[in-house]
């Protein structure tokens, strides 16, 4: 039985095909390392059931039992178990391996049904990981209806987090954990603890050997189960411990209930059944751990979920989506109603149409000659000739960039036209915004063009992109047509850098189409794309995002252009909506591309099945004539490779900031220990008594570099699109200048310094100035309950307070020699009496060992009992101490 159900996953892994099977067959056919692994594993299995059968007959003939037979016996039941660490890495092909791999060893422990448990134990759970293979598969059908505003700003990531609907993999094996563990022929069965079943390991008594020999096999179906789960988190993606820990959490749950029933009172079965039912799921937490053990046979395990072909999959959620078929239909429907001059020159026709959540604005253009080496003009030329409407995208990264000339031409023959329909834009956004239009909330504009007034359209987005408050309006999305390219690699870089921006641009090309190519007689060409290209023919499409690869694709495939009049392409003569209905009638019923055996490496297949969609092969043997299909692939691969690494770039960026926090963590930490000392973390930091404050100072070094590089490059970028930083990034970087600057200021006067100020570090001021334009409210004079509560773990608002400190120190020292110290005094006293109305510093400052109450004790001095005033006043009061407690210091106590 157990050979026959390894016989059928080894066929079931083998020989099934489809997109169905590909998450958990073994897809890798090269040559295995050792091909003859599984025969080898059936065999040890077939041989298991001899020595079970001889051993049978020698304790039934009361016959001692060959110490030949015991060394064999031991030696299929180790080697058996080390074989699946030589296995394939495909889900089937290393779990049938553990499966043949342990069964030898239970057989031979085995002395009557328990080797139908096992059997019927695997065959549940093949079935468990086909309905977690058909939910994954399912699951990417529903992606297909997915809204299109859902793609924005999608990053593919190797994992993901968990959700609502993974709960039930930890319950399914909490189910089959207590059924391994537990259920009729394992820990449930007399026969599990027969003596007898150790006979053909062992024939002298040996408590300890027997006891863990019979305890081993309790655990062989327990092991299944594990190697089965934590292979069924890798095919769904989901974090192991994450799962593990869900499982400890329900075990603990369940614990608690069953605590509760325990009973004292009635049978003595009622009594057992109760305490047995505590016990039980009290061990299965403890079991939990033992998991660990399972991960030698399962890290390698390997599934094909993430093949490199995300391009198909959002290319065919685009061309189900309505704003794509809506855009055409609007340019259409323009082309229709407009009567265009044929001998007009720069004419440019503007149309809106509107949906039930979309407002469209279409762009067509007169008639236009292009041809090859268009050129392009400088943006610096543009600024000297009085024409700067894009200077906004240069920044210190990006000084500078070329545009096309004839487009540039365009714009500027109609920039009054468009600067009125950027008003009416902005009014309709603002409308959007205010929620005074119906269905506001999913409300979109779209800007098209076909041609070249899908250049047009692009430049126009740009330009309304620089207009608009992000913080409250959506983003409008610019779809194009087969528009020419617009510019070079600079202007690519400068949109870039608006790390928002790229993903408002989705240009739609046909191989077919010479539009997109007429500028590209190479890539040395200049002209570089940005933004999202849906390339595509009648037979399928995809979407890349790297300008390389998109380049790569558009030089390679010029030989496939329609022979169309390139000179007219003003009359938009190539036809996007008959593309558009056949790959959206294809999107649920496409092909299957077939891959032989040496392609099927993940990254490579995925990148050849995006193409095969883009040029129509279904096979990978078949070629396309006039492409150098194997030299494509070569650099479409070098290509993906590239664009993973920079995307890693932007992950690793928030990787960077949790560390960050963990050493803010640490710093808060460090704070909380010096208030418990009697002292501010600023002055035990001046001072530097104690060994944690070494550790101090490599946490503040730490972050001081982090931040200092985060912001240098932030600040590189343009300021024109809102906030600086992100907001996540900017409310980090606002605790780490309040928390971490007073201890930049404590070294620096420390070491003798008289004006900070003056030499203050560049990056804390401008995370100062980001923080004020974000949130001008903060500086005004206003005091709220919510502040005076959270005093006591605060921080100073002014992360400079301490430079007023320390020079109002300096003023005391200089009061014989500076005629103006007595009165900059004065002054300093009025500011920290405001911010201590506003409940702006920390109660830290009144600590007895603090630098404040140093000054405060020489400057009561210096002013003398005579004088009076509300903060003075306040102070001899001793108010300050209930400050931690929300108490105002001007109240009378």
């Amino acid at each position: 039985m157990i050979i026959m159900i390894g016989v059928a996953v080894r066929l079931l892994d083998l020989r099934t095909e489809g997109k169905y099977w590909l998450s958990i067959c073994n897809h890798d056919k090269k040559k295995p390392k050792f091909p003859m692994l599984f025969q080898l594993q059936a065999l040890l299995v077939g041989l298991s059931s001899i020595m079970v059968s001889i051993s049978t007959s020698h304790r039934t003939e009361k016959q001692e039992l060959l110490a030949v037979h015991q060394i064999i016996n031991w030696s299929i039941a180790g080697f058996s178990m080390i074989l699946p660490l030589f296995s394939a890495n495909g889900l089937l092909s290393r779990l049938t391996s553990i499966f043949l791999g342990f069964a030898p060893t239970f057989l031979l422990l085995s002395i009557g049904y328990e080797a139908v448990f096992y059997g019927a134990l695997s065959l549940v759970l093949i079935s468990w990981i086909l309905v977690e293979n058909t939910l994954i598969y399912s699951s990417k059908v529903k992606r297909l209806s997915s809204s299109f505003s859902d793609m924005e700003d999608n990053v593919i990531l190797d994992g993901r987090y968990l959700q609502l609907s993974d709960v039930r993999i930890p319950l399914i094996f909490m189910v089959l954990f207590n059924v391994a563990f537990f259920g009729t022929g394992n820990f449930a069965s007399i026969a599990s603890f027969e003596i007898s079943s150790v006979y053909r390991f062992i024939t002298v008594f040996s408590p300890f050997l027997m006891a863990a020999l019979l305890i081993f096999k309790l655990f062989i179906p327990f092991l299944l189960v594990i190697c089965v789960f934590s292979a069924i988190t890798k095919l769904n993606r989901l974090p192991r411990l994450a799962c593990y820990f869900l499982v400890i959490l329900f075990s603990d749950v369940m614990t608690m209930h069953f605590f509760f029933l325990v009973r004292n009172t009635g049978s003595w079965m009622e009594i057992g059944n109760s305490i047995s039912h505590f016990g039980i799921m009290s061990a299965q937490v403890v079991l939990c751990f033992c998991s660990l053990l399972s991960r030698t046979y399962t890290r390698k395990i390997s599934t094909l979920v993430q093949i490199s072909s995300a391009g198909l999959e959002i290319a065919n959620v685009l061309v189900t989506s309505p704003p794509l078929h809506q855009s055409w239909d609007a340019v259409q429907k323009q082309k229709l109603q407009t009567a265009a001059d044929p001998n007009a020159k720069m004419a440019l026709y503007i149309s809106e149409t509107k949906h039930s959540n979309t407002i469209i604005i279409s762009f067509l253009t007169s008639p236009v000659t292009l041809h090859d080496q268009q050129p392009m003009v400088s943006s610096l030329t543009l600024k000297d000739k009085g024409f700067s409407l894009f200077e906004f995208l240069c920044s210190k990264n990006a000084p500078s960039f070329s545009v096309n000339e004839l487009a540039i031409e365009f714009f500027k023959f109609n920039h009054k036209n468009l600067d009125n329909l950027r008003k009416e834009v902005r009014i309709i956004v603002s409308l959007i915004t205010d929620n005074l239009v119906e269905s506001s909330k999913s409300s979109r504009i779209v800007i098209t063009g076909h041609s070249f007034g899908g250049a047009v359209a692009t430049l126009f987005t740009l330009w309304l992109l620089q207009s608009l408050d992000f913080s409250k309006a959506k983003r409008p999305l610019c779809i194009t047509f087969g528009s020419p390219l617009i510019g070079d690699e600079k202007l690519r870089h400068c949109v870039l850098e608006f790390s928002t921006w790229t993903s408002c641009f989705l240009n739609v090309a046909s191989i077919n189409d010479p539009v997109p190519k007429v500028f590209l007689t190479s890539q040395a060409s200049g002209y570089k794309p940005f933004g999202t290209f849906l390339l595509c023919s009648s037979s399928g499409g995809s979407c890349f995002e790297d300008a390389d690869a998109i380049l790569q694709l558009l030089v390679e495939t010029s030989s496939q252009c329609v022979q169309n009049p390139v000179p007219n392409s003003g009359t938009q003569l190539f036809d996007y909506g008959k593309i558009l209905n056949d790959l959206k009638t294809k999107a649920l019923s496409r092909d299957d591309f077939e891959l032989v055996e040496e392609d099927r490496v993940p990254l490579k297949a995925g990148i050849k099945t995006q193409l095969a969609a883009i040029l129509g092969v279904l096979s990978s043997q078949q070629q396309q004539p006039n492409i150098e299909f194997e030299s494509l692939i070569k650099k479409m691969v070098t290509h993906e490779r590239k664009l993973v690494i920079q995307k890693t770039k932007v992950y690793s960026s928030f990787l960077k900031l949790n560390e960050a926090k963990k050493d803010m963590a640490n710093m808060e930490w460090y704070k909380k220990e010096s208030k418990d000392m009697g002292i501010g973390y600023y002055d035990r930091y001046r001072n530097k008594r104690y060994p944690s404050d070494i550790i101090a100072q490599e946490y503040k070094k730490k972050l001081y570099n982090y931040w200092h590089d985060t912001v240098t490059e932030a600040a590189n970028k343009p300021q024109t699109e809102g906030a600086a930083m992100r907001v996540r990034f900017l409310f980090a970087g606002t605790n780490y200048r309040r928390m971490i600057e007073p201890l930049h200021i404590a070294e620096y006067y420390k070491e003798g310094g008289k004006n900070y100020v003056e030499e203050r570090p560049p990056h804390f001021v401008l995370l100062e100035q980001w923080e004020e334009r974000e949130n001008p409210q903060l500086r005004s004079a206003s005091k709220s309950n919510s502040k005076a509560k959270s005093v006591a773990s605060s921080l100073n608002d002014d992360s400079c307070f301490w430079v007023h400190v320390e020079e109002a120190l300096i003023l005391c020292d200089e009061l014989a020699s500076n005629p103006h110290a007595k009165q900059k005094l004065i002054e300093f006293e009025h500011y920290v009496l405001d911010t201590l109305e506003n409940f702006a510093v920390t109660p830290d400052i009144f600590l007895a060992q603090s630098s404040f109450m140093r000054w405060w004790n020489k400057y009561k001095e210096i002013v003398g009992s005579s004088y009076s005033s509300k903060f003075t006043d306040a102070m001899r009061r001793h108010t300050y101490r209930k400050y931690e407690d929300g108490v105002s210091v001007l109240a009378v106590l």
